[in-house]
């Protein structure tokens, strides 16, 4: 995502297609992303902005990302901790 928003490869959408490689990506992984809109909408111009670093990009990303084949509920992290909508029913 990092790459194809600061190298703006195509003369617009790349902020669009990133997340949408990402989501693609991760869900033929076996992962879902999960984040409120809002949240997304200010972090993806602060990369485009040179704001975020990759590895925080990388970091922001592991926090948000669970695993599909648990439920929503008490899902997992790549890192063991629970997802936000889990955090949020406890």
């Amino acid at each position: 995502m990092h790459g194809v928003i600061s190298n703006h490869g195509f003369a617009d959408a790349n902020k669009r297609t990133a997340l949408y490689l990402v989501e693609l990506l991760a869900q033929r992984s076996g992962y879902e992303f999960v984040e409120d809109d809002e949240v997304v909408a200010d972090t993806l111009p602060a990369v485009a902005r040179g704001a975020v670093s990759y590895e925080d990009l990388a970091d922001w990303f592991r926090e948000r990302l669970v695993r599909m084949d648990e439920g929503w509920l008490g899902q997992r992290n790549v890192d063991g901790d629970v997802g936000p909508l889990a955090r949020e029913s406890q």
